[in-house]
Protein backbone atom coordinates (compact mmCIF):
# COMPACT_ATOMS: atom_id res chain seq x y z
CA UNK A 1 0.00 0.00 0.00
CA UNK A 2 1.25 3.40 -0.45
CA UNK A 3 1.38 6.08 2.30
CA UNK A 4 -1.82 7.91 0.55
CA UNK A 5 -3.88 5.25 1.20
CA UNK A 6 -2.36 4.19 4.48
CA UNK A 7 -3.40 8.20 5.38
CA UNK A 8 -6.10 7.92 3.95
CA UNK A 9 -7.66 4.95 5.96
CA UNK A 10 -6.38 6.11 9.03
CA UNK A 11 -8.35 9.17 8.77
CA UNK A 12 -11.11 6.84 7.97
CA UNK A 13 -11.03 4.83 11.24
CA UNK A 14 -9.99 7.89 13.43
CA UNK A 15 -13.32 9.29 12.70
CA UNK A 16 -15.05 5.92 13.22
CA UNK A 17 -13.68 6.03 16.15
CA UNK A 18 -14.68 9.73 16.96
CA UNK A 19 -18.05 8.74 16.27
CA UNK A 20 -18.19 5.06 18.22
CA UNK A 21 -16.95 6.83 21.24
CA UNK A 22 -19.56 10.16 20.93
CA UNK A 23 -22.03 7.85 20.62
CA UNK A 24 -21.17 5.76 23.43
CA UNK A 25 -21.24 9.26 25.92
CA UNK A 26 -24.64 10.13 24.29
CA UNK A 27 -27.02 10.51 27.50
CA UNK A 28 -29.87 10.08 25.39
CA UNK A 29 -28.79 6.93 23.03
CA UNK A 30 -31.32 4.79 25.13
CA UNK A 31 -34.23 7.33 26.21
CA UNK A 32 -37.04 7.30 23.95
CA UNK A 33 -39.40 10.39 25.40
CA UNK A 34 -42.65 9.76 24.75
CA UNK A 35 -46.00 12.34 24.28
CA UNK A 36 -43.57 14.61 22.53
CA UNK A 37 -40.67 14.44 25.20
CA UNK A 38 -37.31 15.82 24.19
CA UNK A 39 -34.50 14.27 26.19
CA UNK A 40 -31.84 16.55 27.46
CA UNK A 41 -28.45 16.79 27.88
CA UNK A 42 -27.91 14.90 30.88
CA UNK A 43 -29.98 11.81 29.79
CA UNK A 44 -33.71 13.00 30.85
CA UNK A 45 -37.28 13.67 29.32
CA UNK A 46 -38.06 17.03 29.20
CA UNK A 47 -41.87 16.50 28.96
CA UNK A 48 -44.10 18.66 27.54
CA UNK A 49 -47.22 19.98 29.54
CA UNK A 50 -49.66 17.59 31.28
CA UNK A 51 -47.44 15.15 30.59
CA UNK A 52 -45.20 13.50 33.65
CA UNK A 53 -42.93 10.14 34.96
CA UNK A 54 -39.52 9.70 33.26
CA UNK A 55 -40.16 8.98 30.08
CA UNK A 56 -43.41 11.18 29.62
CA UNK A 57 -45.57 8.60 29.72
CA UNK A 58 -48.10 9.39 32.11
CA UNK A 59 -50.82 12.05 31.34
CA UNK A 60 -52.27 14.56 34.11
CA UNK A 61 -54.75 17.28 32.56
CA UNK A 62 -56.58 18.24 35.99
CA UNK A 63 -54.90 16.86 38.80
CA UNK A 64 -50.71 16.55 40.85
CA UNK A 65 -48.72 13.66 39.93
CA UNK A 66 -47.33 11.55 42.30
CA UNK A 67 -46.07 8.23 42.82
CA UNK A 68 -46.39 6.98 39.16
CA UNK A 69 -50.01 8.29 38.62
CA UNK A 70 -52.47 11.24 38.21
CA UNK A 71 -55.00 12.00 41.17
CA UNK A 72 -57.65 13.83 40.20
CA UNK A 73 -58.52 17.52 41.17
CA UNK A 74 -62.13 17.92 42.56
CA UNK A 75 -64.85 17.40 40.17
CA UNK A 76 -62.98 15.71 37.84
CA UNK A 77 -62.25 12.17 36.96
CA UNK A 78 -60.79 9.49 35.11
CA UNK A 79 -56.89 7.89 34.37
CA UNK A 80 -55.83 11.30 33.12
CA UNK A 81 -58.74 13.52 34.82
CA UNK A 82 -59.83 14.95 31.69
CA UNK A 83 -63.08 13.75 32.59
CA UNK A 84 -65.63 15.98 34.63
CA UNK A 85 -67.84 13.82 37.03
CA UNK A 86 -70.87 15.50 36.30
CA UNK A 87 -70.88 14.29 32.47
CA UNK A 88 -72.10 10.72 33.69
CA UNK A 89 -75.33 12.62 34.46
CA UNK A 90 -76.24 13.89 31.09
CA UNK A 91 -78.75 12.44 29.37
CA UNK A 92 -82.90 12.02 28.88
CA UNK A 93 -84.39 10.23 31.01
CA UNK A 94 -87.91 8.50 32.46
CA UNK A 95 -89.02 9.59 35.47
CA UNK A 96 -91.41 7.66 38.39
CA UNK A 97 -92.12 10.26 40.61
CA UNK A 98 -93.69 10.06 44.12
CA UNK A 99 -94.74 13.12 45.94
CA UNK A 100 -98.57 13.70 46.94
CA UNK A 101 -99.52 11.87 44.11
CA UNK A 102 -97.48 9.74 41.39
CA UNK A 103 -96.14 11.25 38.01
CA UNK A 104 -94.55 10.16 34.89
CA UNK A 105 -92.54 12.28 32.72
CA UNK A 106 -89.16 12.79 30.78
CA UNK A 107 -86.35 14.36 31.85
CA UNK A 108 -83.11 15.87 30.74
CA UNK A 109 -80.06 16.47 32.47
CA UNK A 110 -77.04 18.60 31.20
CA UNK A 111 -74.22 21.01 31.37
CA UNK A 112 -75.12 24.12 32.73
CA UNK A 113 -73.31 27.44 32.68
CA UNK A 114 -70.86 28.02 35.37
CA UNK A 115 -68.77 25.89 37.52
CA UNK A 116 -67.78 22.27 36.42
CA UNK A 117 -69.69 20.36 39.15
CA UNK A 118 -73.44 22.08 38.16
CA UNK A 119 -75.47 20.02 36.26
CA UNK A 120 -79.43 21.16 34.89
CA UNK A 121 -82.20 18.86 35.81
CA UNK A 122 -85.72 20.11 33.42
CA UNK A 123 -88.87 19.46 34.20
CA UNK A 124 -88.72 17.97 37.77
CA UNK A 125 -91.59 18.08 40.05
CA UNK A 126 -94.49 16.64 38.08
CA UNK A 127 -93.09 17.08 34.76
CA UNK A 128 -94.35 20.37 34.17
CA UNK A 129 -92.17 23.22 35.68
CA UNK A 130 -90.70 25.38 32.76
CA UNK A 131 -87.42 26.41 34.45
CA UNK A 132 -84.63 23.83 35.46
CA UNK A 133 -83.05 22.89 38.74
CA UNK A 134 -79.79 23.78 39.24
CA UNK A 135 -78.08 20.18 41.39
CA UNK A 136 -74.00 20.60 42.30
CA UNK A 137 -72.50 16.98 41.58
CA UNK A 138 -70.04 15.33 43.99
CA UNK A 139 -68.89 11.89 42.32
CA UNK A 140 -71.66 9.77 41.95
CA UNK A 141 -73.93 12.24 44.34
CA UNK A 142 -75.73 15.49 43.96
CA UNK A 143 -76.95 17.88 45.75
CA UNK A 144 -80.05 20.55 45.40
CA UNK A 145 -79.04 23.40 47.15
CA UNK A 146 -82.35 25.72 48.65
CA UNK A 147 -83.71 27.66 45.21
CA UNK A 148 -86.96 29.00 44.29
CA UNK A 149 -87.06 27.27 40.78
CA UNK A 150 -91.03 28.66 40.08
CA UNK A 151 -92.69 31.41 41.83
CA UNK A 152 -94.20 30.13 45.50
CA UNK A 153 -91.89 26.67 45.33
CA UNK A 154 -89.14 26.36 47.03
CA UNK A 155 -87.20 22.94 47.15
CA UNK A 156 -84.06 21.19 48.35
CA UNK A 157 -82.71 17.50 48.11
CA UNK A 158 -80.17 14.97 47.30
CA UNK A 159 -79.30 12.31 45.36
CA UNK A 160 -77.56 9.09 43.85
CA UNK A 161 -76.41 7.76 40.31
CA UNK A 162 -76.37 4.07 40.41
CA UNK A 163 -72.92 2.16 39.62
CA UNK A 164 -73.93 1.38 36.23
CA UNK A 165 -74.91 5.10 35.59
CA UNK A 166 -78.72 3.86 34.25
CA UNK A 167 -80.27 5.21 37.28
CA UNK A 168 -80.71 7.88 40.00
CA UNK A 169 -82.85 8.58 42.44
CA UNK A 170 -83.46 12.10 43.70
CA UNK A 171 -85.39 12.87 47.53
CA UNK A 172 -86.45 16.17 47.86
CA UNK A 173 -88.69 18.37 49.93
CA UNK A 174 -90.67 20.94 47.91
CA UNK A 175 -92.26 23.81 50.47
CA UNK A 176 -95.25 25.76 48.36
CA UNK A 177 -97.28 28.19 49.85
CA UNK A 178 -100.41 27.13 48.69
CA UNK A 179 -100.01 23.56 49.96
CA UNK A 180 -97.56 23.78 52.29
CA UNK A 181 -93.95 21.06 52.31
CA UNK A 182 -93.95 17.98 50.24
CA UNK A 183 -91.32 15.29 50.14
CA UNK A 184 -90.86 14.00 46.76
CA UNK A 185 -88.78 10.75 45.67
CA UNK A 186 -87.89 10.87 41.58
CA UNK A 187 -86.27 7.82 40.25
CA UNK A 188 -84.70 8.91 36.71
CA UNK A 189 -84.28 5.84 34.73
CA UNK A 190 -81.87 6.48 31.64
CA UNK A 191 -83.33 6.35 27.86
Amino acid sequence: MNMRTLNFLGLVMAFAGLLFINSCKDPCKDVICENGGVCDEEGVCDCPENFFGDLCETECVNGTFGNGACGCDDYYEGDACKIEERVKFYGAYDVDEECDQNYTYGSTIKTTAGNVYKIEISYLYRGDWQNPVIAEVDGNKITIPAQEPEDGFTMTGSGTLSADGSELVIDYTLDDSSIGTVSCTATFTRQ
